[in-house]
């Protein structure tokens, strides 16, 4: 694909597909935006009723009834249906797309380039090895992206956009944003507008231009808008693993502060989102904490983080956490959001299993012959065009063979490896600070130095 290429245009173009596929490969064969969708469903406000119909398998023709029939959101949102119904917007969908609601799937999902591209790579290990999928693999990804998209986060959106105009008191005042009788169309379409907004960074799926032209400074403006353009945001898909659920997760939060949102009815909105983000972690995550470790979450070295009580650590809800990643850990934040195809590169340049700004095992050893370290670098690379889920799984099974051998407690930990990556929540090795490994000094020492 890359070495295939004549010039400067067509050799960009495979650099962005082959990061791409190994992007898309990553988080597949999972719920991993879809568990993360329905953590922002219940943080923007949806009830446990909305939320638990939009998973039902049924939801597909209620969604598909929606779009033929906007007229059918009537019964959920009366009071916001029927102010736009008496201005002539009838069509509540092309009125929230048109107000800058993006319920298309994002750009750097990449549907056609991503399946153009898989069934091309099962063609070819048709022809060359004889293997075929049959169209099985395109088949399982169709049935992720179905859900996930399709149902779970358009059905967010537009439930968000509408809660948002139709909703009448926020955190116990009075909702600014709520369309009442006597508005003109040019206060309900800005109230759209900061509704559309604010479901945007809720769930991700940025509308560029809007970001870039709100701008008020002169140099910035000018800078995202070049930024933010169609030519320039494949560049930054590259170098960024996700920067659109990135730009998102940081605004989402950072929007409840009045030095980034100067409107105090939408800025009501965003710290909504917040507190009960913060709530629920405040609860569900100290309880988890609790079984797990038997102390507080605020005993944690890392509080924004589920200690297990075994070295390994869980992120709670990524959107949440993420701003206050950059804020305590931001060299280490970075290298987490580097683009797959640039991480893997650096990571074989350097020798190393991982990026991070604290200790990373190597790759190959000094000692290793040609064949070992080719064999090495082959794997590790080979590995990160695999599910996260399954990368993690895959090296805990490598390591608990070669300790234990076959064992329950490794099927087991397969099996919580697989729920976790599924959930989109894998688990990780707390950070290591040495190539020593002196946490299993008191435990172990033995075991631990030989």
């Amino acid at each position: 694909m890359v070495f295939d290429v004549p010039d400067e245009v067509p050799f960009m173009s495979a650099l962005f597909t082959t990061n791409l596929m190994m992007k898309r490969l990553a988080v597949g064969f999972s719920f991993f935006h879809a568990g993360a969708l329905v953590e922002s469903m219940w943080f923007a406000g949806a009830k446990p009723k909305f939320i638990k119909k939009v998973l039902s398998p049924n939801s597909k023709a209620e969604l598909e009834a929606l779009i033929n029939n906007p007229q059918t959101y009537i019964k959920d949102f009366p009071h916001a249906i029927k102010v736009l119904n008496q201005l002539g917007f009838r069509d509540v969908v092309q009125f929230a797309k048109g107000t800058g609601l993006q319920i298309s799937t994002p750009e750097d999902i990449g549907f056609d380039r991503f399946y153009y591209n898989l069934r091309g790579i099962d063609t070819a290990l048709k022809r060359h090895f004889g293997i075929s999928t049959g169209g099985k693999a395109e088949k399982v990804f169709k049935w992720f992206d179905r859900i996930t998209w399709d149902r779970v986060f358009t059905q967010a959106k537009l439930h968000t956009f509408l809660t948002a105009l139709n909703k009448r008191t926020i955190l116990g005042k009075p909702n600014a944003m709520q369309i009442i009788p006597g508005d003109s169309q040019a206060a309900i379409y800005q109230k759209a507008t900061q509704a559309s907004q604010f479901a945007n960074d809720a769930f991700g799926g940025q509308n560029w231009e809007n970001i870039a032209n709100r701008i008020q400074t002169p140099w910035l403006k000018s800078i995202m808008q070049t930024t933010f353009a169609p030519g320039s945001r494949g560049y930054m898909q590259l170098l960024m693993f996700a920067p659109d659920w990135t730009i998102s997760n940081v605004r989402i939060i950072a929007k409840s502060l009045p030095a980034f949102e100067s409107d105090p009815g939408l800025r009501r909105m965003y710290q909504y989102y917040f507190a009960k983000a913060a709530l629920t972690y405040a609860a569900a995550g100290s309880v988890l904490n609790y079984i797990f470790s038997g102390h507080s979450i605020l005993e944690n070295t890392d509080p924004t983080r589920i200690d297990l009580g075994d070295g390994e650590v869980l992120t709670f809800s990524k959107q949440l956490m993420e701003p206050f990643h950059w804020i305590t850990a931001p060299q280490a934040t970075g290298l987490k959001k580097i683009g797959s195809l640039p991480r893997v590169v650096i990571e074989t340049l350097t020798n190393k299993q991982y990026l991070t700004t604290k200790w990373s095992p190597n790759i190959t050893k000094k000692d290793d012959e040609a064949i070992e370290k080719g064999l090495k670098i082959g794997g590790h690379v080979g590995r990160r065009f695999l599910p996260i889920w399954l990368q993690t799984a895959t090296q805990n099974v490598s390591e608990g063979l070669k300790r234990d051998g076959l064992s329950a407690d490794l099927a087991a930990d397969t099996a919580v490896d697989f729920v976790l990556g599924q959930l989109g929540h894998p688990r990780y090795q707390g950070p290591r600070y040495t190539q020593y490994k002196t946490k299993g000094l008191v435990r172990s020492p033995y075991e631990t130095l030989f």
